[in-house]
């Protein structure tokens, strides 16, 4: 009777748990999809602190350092203590994050006011030149007319200007969403602060337990997973936050240069849709076209062309020094995940799937390149043992 391997009962066990695991799954996709958005909208605050921690901790480092090389360079012996280095570094960012977002609704909340009015002024002077184009082609105009000389423009352009705020407030559609939001908020940014306060504790206790529940030749690959997923999930947000912020500005300075209505709402909007990579700008240049051709078709048609040039600058020059170095993906994958990401889970999933395509890539990339190398010298071993031999 052949001897009872261990082994082997071991790995048939666990191949047959993840068979029927995975039966499990597909008969039961609904329910588990439906637990999976229970339990991301419960936790959905604590992700959205995660991902604005590792925004912030780019800024917070920066000033950590500038605030290091102060105590190297200091002359006195008192230094500045590493927790008030901390809490200062983390109290700037804040206000850099702050100042930031100030900047940008106080740009989009006037000029999409402003954008409105010139809208429907537009509209307005465009409206004789419609009839006119409809009734050359035998178009009965007579409902149109009557629709549109019910509307007072006027009144409409008063009403925007007048009540922009009340405007604003009424998109909240109750108290209970607006509680929740805050509510969401707090807990986000309340938990982004206790991450960067404590980051250093925080990778402290992560090694204790990599090392109290890994052997010791596991430990070092989970240390290194661990790391290689912190720093490509911070590159590739920080990043994004760059690129977006350096686009909206070329924007702003070309269509202020050539011009163009609308760049200040045009450029923020390109600004923060180029957030999602790729695709974002071009969402931001659809907006842009919609609004510049109701005073233009013409200058639409040039602020395509200036878009597809800054693009090219853009996807050649600007991506791939900002963003595309820094978490060493190839764009035909970078592209791949933005679509599986983006077919999944939406905007979010785009968000997520290409830092974690990065890291799936690099480990890949490091264990192909180590077996290659071990076939390489054992092969190199093994003529050299012949040579011997004979």
């Amino acid at each position: 009777m052949d001897k009872f391997d261990k082994k082997k009962f071991k790995n048939g066990l666990l191949f047959a748990a993840a068979v029927i695991l995975i039966y499990a799954t597909v008969m039961n996709f609904n329910r588990i999809g439906g637990f999976i958005v229970a339990v991301y909208s419960v936790i959905s605050p604590l992700l959205l602190g995660i991902v604005l921690a590792l925004i912030l901790g780019t800024p917070m480092a920066k000033f950590e350092q500038f605030f290091n090389f102060i105590n190297r360079k200091s002359k006195s012996k008192k230094k500045l203590p590493e927790r008030f280095i901390t809490m200062v570094s983390l109290i700037l960012s804040y206000l850099l994050a702050i100042a930031a977002l100030c900047f940008v609704v106080g740009i989009m909340i006037p000029a999409l006011v402003d954008s409105i009015t010139e809208i429907i002024k537009s509209i307005e002077k465009l409206y004789p030149k419609l009839l006119g184009l409809l009734e050359r082609y035998n178009f009965d105009t007579k409902d149109l007319k009557a629709m549109v000389d019910k509307i007072d423009f006027d009144k409409v352009i008063s009403t925007l200007t007048s009540n922009a705020g009340l405007i604003f407030d009424t998109v909240k559609n109750s108290l209970n969403d607006l509680i929740s939001f805050l509510a969401n908020l707090v807990t986000m940014v309340i938990f982004s602060i206790y991450l960067l306060a404590n980051k250093k504790r925080i990778r402290r206790q992560t090694e204790d337990i990599i090392n109290a529940y890994c052997s010791e030749k596991h430990a070092p690959k989970a240390k290194y997973l661990v790391d290689l997923t912190v720093k490509t999930f911070t590159r590739f947000f920080s990043g994004q936050c760059l690129e977006a912020i350096i686009l909206g500005s070329i924007f702003f300075v070309a269509m202020t240069i050539f011009g163009f209505p609308y760049a200040p709402v045009i450029s923020v909007v390109i600004g923060v849709t180029a957030f999602i990579p790729y695709v974002g700008a071009f969402i931001g240049c659809i907006v842009g076209v919609m609004l510049i051709m109701i005073q233009s078709p013409m200058r639409a048609l040039l602020f395509v062309i200036m878009f597809l040039i800054i693009q090219q600058l853009e996807n050649n020059l600007i991506y791939p020094r900002v963003v595309g170095g820094s978490i060493g993906l190839p764009a035909m994958w970078t592209f791949a995940a933005l679509i599986i990401g983006g077919a999944l889970y939406g905007v979010i999933g785009m968000l997520v799937f290409i830092p974690l395509a990065s890291i799936i890539y690099t480990i890949l990339k490091n264990d192909v390149s180590a077996r290659l190398k071990s076939k390489a010298q054992k092969k190199a071993q093994a003529e050299a043992e012949t040579e011997e031999t004979a």
